[in-house]
């Protein structure tokens, strides 16, 4: 097969498109999302403070989830899905079960070891971007056909190899001895030994909470960057830029106080609800040193939505943030706080 290799159907093949191209947008998708000037971005701060690891994990983290991201989907590299996604017939197995498969390889483990890499974090997270990686659908055979051949003499493939060894930081000692046909007892005998040690690192990390919480962030930051990579077949060019101004939005106690509160009080003492001497009752004014959590019963009419805005002005300016949600428990309660 000498057409380039797709990762994603459509056309026009934009460059987004291809198995590299995608490879690498997916790759910017991680820089853009959790890096910035070096060091980690707030959303990356935010994400380490979101699964419990220190600030000194990102180093470890944003490496791993670049090898990640350029592992993700070599497993795209075979007849199935290369058919599949020119409509021309259908994937075997599961391209990330595959490139898990080829991750899980004697010589590619001991090489990811040497270089400090640790292989069932980068595995997992490879085999599940897709969140179909079950004990019992882990490798299976989606169709009639029961053999897949893997296009690993591919020049898209070897640059994707080669981008991979770039993101590990060393070269892999000789050339690497890629399958070039699978049949259906070799995907299985590979899936059960995978499947095996897997269960071997699951009971290790019983004991190893922080080991447990850095994997999920891995696995978790790779579902996201796949979905910005993918994007970027819609916004040729623009993938930085459209992160950026997603998550570039910073709200302080102060934006609350002008936008919210400062209007809200304009509107009661409009309707002549609104005792200027007063200011907020006593609740609403204490609730804002209740710290960052804290249950309120009152009244109806009594004043809690104004409370509760008054309560997170106080915490945006503990910790500023870049989005406020705000629930409300039924559909009158809503339309009334968007009526305020």
């Amino acid at each position: 097969m000498t057409e380039i290799l797709l990762a994603k159907s459509g056309t026009p093949i934009r460059p987004e498109r291809t198995l590299t191209g995608h490879t690498a947008a997916v790759l910017r998708a991680v820089e853009a999302l959790f890096m910035a000037n070096g060091g980690p971005s707030r959303l990356a701060l935010s994400w380490l403070r979101l699964f419990c690891l220190a600030v000194s994990d990102f180093a470890r983290f944003i490496r791993h989830l670049r090898i990640a991201a350029v592992t993700h989907d070599f497993g795209k590299a075979n007849d199935g899905f290369q058919a599949a996604v020119h409509q021309r017939g259908e994937q075997v197995v599961r391209h990330e079960h595959l490139s898990g498969l080829f991750l899980f390889d004697k010589a590619i483990i001991d090489w990811l070891r040497q270089s400090h890499v640790d292989v069932y974090v980068i595995i997992s997270a490879v085999i599940s971007h897709h969140v179909k990686s079950g004990q019992k659908t882990l490798g299976e055979l989606l169709g009639a056909r029961n053999t897949v051949r893997i296009l690993s003499d591919h020049p898209d493939f070897i640059e994707v190899w080669t981008m991979i060894q770039a993101e590990v930081g060393s070269l892999f000692p000789g050339k690497a001895q890629f399958p070039k046909l699978w049949r259906e007892e070799d995907v299985r005998q590979r899936t059960q030994s995978l499947k095996a040690s897997l269960n071997q690192e699951k009971s290790r990390l019983r004991d190893d909470p922080n080991g447990r919480r850095f994997l999920s962030a891995v696995r978790a930051g790779l579902i996201v960057a796949d979905a910005v990579g993918s994007a970027a077949t819609r916004l040729p060019g623009e993938l930085e830029s459209w992160v950026k101004n997603s998550f570039s939005t910073i709200l302080t106690g102060k934006d609350i106080q002008e936008e919210i509160i400062d209007r809200r009080v304009a509107e009661l003492r409009a309707r002549g609800r609104w005792n200027d001497e007063r200011g907020l009752s006593q609740f609403q004014r204490e609730i804002a040193n209740e710290g960052p959590r804290v249950l309120l019963t009152a009244p109806c009419g009594s004043g809690k939505t104004l409370g509760a805005w008054n309560w997170i002005r106080a915490r945006l300016d503990d910790l500023p943030a870049a989005r406020v949600l705000f629930l409300y428990p039924t559909r009158a309660t809503a339309s009334e706080g968007f009526r305020d």
